[in-house]
């Protein structure tokens, strides 16, 4: 269950679950508004992480902004520091994705 993996901030020893769950994850929400809307949404190549740099953080954006204006939930901007309010965040907008859509 990729959402579980991603609830809490990994550390240096769950690192690569968190990053593969949370790649996961985003293609469970994708494939759920595909199902529910007729929309194919792309999913952005976040996973393997090979730092998470500015780069990666605008994929990674990019794919929340369109999950929420899709599903109608407020969001934050995730491109700043990868921290504790981060993680916190970033999970939030996943479980409100999984409730709206009911997986």
């Amino acid at each position: 269950m990729p959402l579980a993996n991603i609830q809490n901030a990994p550390n240096q020893n769950t690192q690569a679950v968190f990053d593969f769950s949370h790649q996961q994850d985003h293609a469970d929400i994708i494939d759920a508004i595909f199902a529910r809307t007729g929309v194919n949404l792309p999913i952005r190549a976040i996973f393997p992480n090979i730092g998470l740099n500015a780069s990666w953080k605008q994929l990674h954006q990019d794919m929340h902004s369109v999950m929420n204006m899709m599903l109608d939930i407020p969001g934050q901007n995730l491109q700043g520091d990868i921290d504790a309010a981060w993680y916190n965040q970033n999970y939030q907008e996943h479980l409100n994705a999984h409730q709206v859509l009911g997986i």
